[in-house]
Protein backbone atom coordinates (compact mmCIF):
# COMPACT_ATOMS: atom_id res chain seq x y z
CA UNK A 1 0.00 0.00 0.00
CA UNK A 2 0.89 3.67 -0.19
CA UNK A 3 1.53 3.98 3.18
CA UNK A 4 4.18 1.14 3.36
CA UNK A 5 6.01 2.50 0.79
CA UNK A 6 6.11 5.91 2.48
CA UNK A 7 6.82 4.34 5.67
CA UNK A 8 9.66 2.38 4.00
CA UNK A 9 10.80 5.74 2.06
CA UNK A 10 10.75 7.42 5.74
CA UNK A 11 13.09 4.86 7.93
CA UNK A 12 15.33 4.63 4.51
CA UNK A 13 15.85 8.29 4.34
CA UNK A 14 16.31 8.62 8.49
CA UNK A 15 19.17 5.53 8.25
CA UNK A 16 21.07 7.16 5.84
CA UNK A 17 20.76 10.32 7.32
CA UNK A 18 22.57 9.08 10.41
CA UNK A 19 24.89 7.19 8.38
CA UNK A 20 26.02 10.69 6.72
CA UNK A 21 26.31 12.19 10.80
CA UNK A 22 28.44 9.40 11.45
CA UNK A 23 30.55 9.97 8.20
CA UNK A 24 31.00 13.46 9.00
CA UNK A 25 31.79 13.38 12.70
CA UNK A 26 34.80 10.38 11.76
CA UNK A 27 36.40 12.44 9.34
CA UNK A 28 35.66 15.92 10.36
CA UNK A 29 34.21 16.88 13.81
CA UNK A 30 31.50 17.11 15.78
CA UNK A 31 31.43 21.05 15.39
CA UNK A 32 31.64 21.01 11.45
CA UNK A 33 28.51 18.13 12.24
CA UNK A 34 27.02 20.47 14.31
CA UNK A 35 27.73 23.43 12.36
CA UNK A 36 26.28 21.44 9.17
CA UNK A 37 22.82 20.20 10.81
CA UNK A 38 22.50 24.05 12.28
CA UNK A 39 22.63 25.51 9.05
CA UNK A 40 20.33 23.29 7.60
CA UNK A 41 17.65 23.73 10.13
CA UNK A 42 18.66 27.74 9.43
CA UNK A 43 17.70 27.72 5.43
CA UNK A 44 14.85 25.56 6.45
CA UNK A 45 13.45 28.16 8.74
CA UNK A 46 14.21 30.76 5.84
CA UNK A 47 12.49 28.77 2.93
CA UNK A 48 9.48 28.48 5.59
CA UNK A 49 9.21 31.80 6.26
CA UNK A 50 9.33 32.17 2.45
CA UNK A 51 7.44 29.95 0.88
CA UNK A 52 4.72 29.33 3.46
CA UNK A 53 4.91 33.16 4.74
CA UNK A 54 5.23 32.26 8.14
CA UNK A 55 6.28 35.37 10.27
CA UNK A 56 8.91 35.90 13.07
CA UNK A 57 8.78 38.54 15.26
CA UNK A 58 11.85 40.91 16.48
CA UNK A 59 12.67 38.43 19.42
CA UNK A 60 12.46 34.99 17.05
CA UNK A 61 15.30 36.80 14.76
CA UNK A 62 17.35 37.64 17.45
CA UNK A 63 17.14 34.21 18.78
CA UNK A 64 18.27 32.72 15.29
CA UNK A 65 20.96 35.36 15.71
CA UNK A 66 22.62 34.63 18.94
CA UNK A 67 22.17 30.77 17.70
CA UNK A 68 24.37 31.10 14.63
CA UNK A 69 26.53 33.94 16.86
CA UNK A 70 27.80 31.22 19.22
CA UNK A 71 27.87 28.25 16.66
CA UNK A 72 30.23 30.66 14.42
CA UNK A 73 32.03 32.14 17.71
CA UNK A 74 32.91 28.65 18.68
CA UNK A 75 34.43 27.93 15.35
CA UNK A 76 36.18 30.73 15.08
CA UNK A 77 37.74 30.00 18.69
CA UNK A 78 39.25 26.08 17.50
CA UNK A 79 40.28 28.15 13.91
CA UNK A 80 42.18 30.62 16.13
CA UNK A 81 43.70 28.03 18.35
CA UNK A 82 44.91 25.98 15.28
CA UNK A 83 46.83 28.82 13.77
CA UNK A 84 48.53 29.35 17.51
CA UNK A 85 49.64 26.03 18.14
CA UNK A 86 47.07 25.49 21.03
CA UNK A 87 44.98 22.27 20.78
CA UNK A 88 43.54 22.86 24.05
CA UNK A 89 44.98 20.24 26.21
CA UNK A 90 44.87 22.10 29.20
CA UNK A 91 48.74 20.66 29.66
CA UNK A 92 50.88 23.46 30.91
CA UNK A 93 54.85 23.21 31.07
CA UNK A 94 56.12 22.07 34.34
CA UNK A 95 58.24 25.54 35.58
CA UNK A 96 61.53 24.65 37.84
Amino acid sequence: STKSILLLQLNLSAALGQVFIFLTIHHFSPLTCTTITTTRKFFTILLSVYKFGHVLVVWQWISIGLVFGGLYLQIAAKLFERHNGDHGGGKKKKVE
